[in-house]
């Protein structure tokens, strides 16, 4: 995944889900056969054994962009909060978790899946660049 970030038409994708690999081939498929860009996508997947929940309605655009927020774990009266970013099959394993939790300690989690780091940092740059470049337009901001 490291190697393939230093490619500039190179998206590499390491997806937690089968909803998340199907929102990648169909997006890369419409954008390298529709489209006719000049791109290529590298996708690591894993052969381990667990349940493949559905995506949340509005995780697609996430998934290309690089992360969604996957699940969200909030009890009646919060003491403290967290988010949890994971990829591939940790990112099942960490929305297990909070749930483990005891109820008494009142923690609060965000488990996000991150898709794309590759992605996310490509996003940042363009970013940086755009607010770095045109001062007198309004500022942009990454995920």
């Amino acid at each position: 995944m490291l190697l393939a970030s230093t490619i500039p038409n190179c998206k590499s994708y390491d997806p937690a889900f089968a909803g998340e690999l199907a929102v990648i081939l169909d997006h890369g498929a419409r954008e390298m056969l529709e489209e006719r860009k000049d791109v290529f996508y590298y996708v690591t997947v894993m052969n381990e054994n667990y349940e493949h929940p559905n995506l949340p309605p509005d995780a697609h655009a996430g998934v290309i962009q690089g992360m969604y927020r996957f699940a969200q774990h909030r009890p009646a009266a919060l003491s403290t909060a967290f988010i949890c970013w994971a990829r591939g099959p940790y990112c099942e394993r960490s929305s297990r978790r909070p749930n483990a939790w005891r109820p008494d300690w009142r923690v609060a989690s965000d488990v996000w899946s991150v898709t794309s780091f590759s992605e996310l940092a490509r996003e940042a740059r363009e970013v940086e660049r755009f607010n770095r470049l045109m001062r007198g337009e309004t500022p942009r901001q990454a995920i």
